[in-house]
């Protein structure tokens, strides 16, 4: 994974970044959301979508425990590459001993919410990586409406339509988190 806070960290004004398709950005969609939103705390809007004081939370344990292993090698350059790890160790306490714990599948999962066109909504409990494919499916099961008559799409704050119109890619890649509501459009 690839991002570089070192600069964007001393400039204290930033509140809104866009990372979204950035080439320079790699990893899974939702590990990235969450080291960037723990790497820049000043920072409440990432790619439109606010940050919430829950998703603040997660984002500086899952921080802490990416980098727990290489943190306990006691290597002089770490707080350099990673100088928000000092003040999250603080706050929360040093990070269990040993290489990070890896996320549970109810770690990994959130509950959506599908408004149908007819106006009816139904909740589903989905794995963040879960691709936009399997929505096309669940829907089809649920409503009767063929994958290729569907446009799926959720509203950020900016009142912004936001297109899941890439079947392969899962629901972090699109920013989706918990309660999201997709909306169903024929």
């Amino acid at each position: 994974a690839v991002v570089s806070t070192q600069s964007t960290g001393k400039i204290p004004e930033l509140r809104t970044l866009r990372i979204r398709l950035n080439p320079l950005i790699t990893g899974p969609a939702l590990d990235m959301r969450l080291l960037v939103v723990a790497m820049l705390p000043a920072v409440s809007k990432l790619n439109g979508t606010p940050i919430s004081d829950n998703e603040r939370l997660q984002a500086d344990i899952f921080y802490l425990k990416h980098f727990a292993a290489e943190y306990y090698k006691g290597n002089s350059d770490f707080h350099i590459a990673h100088n928000r790890y000092k003040n999250l160790v603080e706050e929360y306490g040093e990070p269990d001993v040993g290489l990070p714990k890896i996320a549970s599948i109810k770690d990994q999962s959130i509950m959506i919410t599908i408004a149908k066109p007819d106006g009816k909504e139904f909740s589903k409990k989905l794995l963040k990586t879960t691709l936009v494919k399997n929505i096309h499916l669940i829907i089809q099961r649920q409503c009767k409406i063929l994958p290729k008559n569907q446009k799926l799409y959720w509203v950020n704050c900016l009142d912004e339509k936001v297109y899941l119109d890439d079947p392969s890619r899962d629901l972090a890649y699109f920013d989706i988190i918990q309660d999201t509501t997709v909306y169903v459009e024929v």
